[in-house]
């Protein structure tokens, strides 16, 4: 009876710890998303997922409309069509489809523009839809795709729970033997816990930004090869694709240039032969703090979500079309 009483009581403790565990959880982690500004459906308060789905799943369940609507020149058949693909600075929630890069950039070149981007996406994204997506196959070709790049783009490749909030896990994956693989958790009803998620997050961010070269390493080994793949699948895809260009909204201090400065700094100096070997490939890359030294990132120059607004657009566009050579 008393060892009874003892595994009851053991089994009591665990379950209680847990439920506490969870909900300092959930209230740190849901102070902090309010706190960064996240809008949540129909609430305040971040929601308490359940039933949390890999993001494949929810993929195929989720309305794609925001994504396939941001169109522009549609009527336009003159010319290839240019993709673009990145998060919210490319997609920006704050402005109307008028005003946004991908109706300005089409009015710009007179050319059809499809745009990709999402909210908090990143180049494991743009991989996942032009291997996937089915759509991309019933709309005009690209000759040039554009890909808007900022530096928390690299914290999201190494987390499932990058959004603790939501109710499927994000999108990962990793190299084996050199090829991209979708990771998938081996418990996934863990990931129910907001506990276990935040754990995750913060496992995943100390990989992003660890100060240990190796890893570092891979973390730049597996962005390269997810633009080195997207290009691939494109090129296939689209046999007339001439023009992959990567935007980096970076601070100046971030820049390549500075980057390549920096040689006290082992991993500015990984970073920097990532981008190098990038350009050598035959992408184009183009800081946006090189075209005219504006520092772009200044809250002058954006929006509320951080995108960079209207008037920012109708300065950078001719810039950015310029400097990549593209008519």
């Amino acid at each position: 009876m008393h060892k009874i009483k003892v595994i009851f009581l053991t089994i009591l403790s665990f379950v209680v710890v847990g439920l506490l565990a969870e909900s300092i959880t959930y209230y740190v982690q849901s102070n902090r998303l309010i706190k960064e500004g996240y809008k949540f459906i129909d609430s305040n308060k971040p929601p308490y997922p359940t039933n949390i789905e890999i993001f494949s799943n929810h993929y195929e369940k989720m309305n794609k409309n925001s994504i396939f609507e941001n169109k522009a020149g549609t009527f336009i058949k003159r010319k290839p069509s240019i993709f673009i693909f990145g998060d919210v600075y490319a997609n920006s929630i704050d402005l109307e489809l008028k005003d946004n890069l991908t109706s300005k950039l089409s009015r710009y070149l007179h050319r059809t523009v499809y745009n990709f981007a999402s909210a908090g996406w990143g180049i494991q994204h743009m991989y996942f839809i032009l291997k996937n997506e089915e759509y991309l196959n019933t709309i005009k070709a690209p000759d040039t795709i554009m890909y808007i790049y900022v530096d928390d783009q690299k914290n999201r490749l190494n987390s499932f729970a990058f959004y603790p909030h939501h109710n499927f896990l994000y999108l990962k994956y990793k190299l084996e033997d050199n090829k991209l693989v979708e990771e998938v958790p081996q418990f996934l009803y863990a990931y129910n816990s907001y506990f276990i998620r935040a754990i995750e997050r913060f496992n995943g961010f100390r990989k992003s930004n660890s100060k240990n070269p190796n890893i570092q390493l891979e973390n730049f080994n597996l962005m390269k090869s997810l633009f080195e793949e997207s290009r691939r699948i494109a090129k296939i895809k689209y046999p007339n694709l001439k023009n992959f260009i990567i935007i980096r909204y970076v601070w100046d201090k971030d820049s390549i240039e500075n980057l390549k400065r920096n040689e006290n700094s082992a991993i500015a100096q990984l970073e920097y032969n990532m981008w190098d070997k990038l350009r050598h490939e035959g992408f184009t890359i183009i800081d946006i703090s090189s075209l005219n030294g504006n520092e772009y990132n200044d809250s002058i120059y954006r929006n509320s979500d951080s995108s960079p607004n209207a008037e920012t657009l109708d300065e950078i566009i001719p810039l950015i079309v310029e400097e990549a050579g593209i008519y």
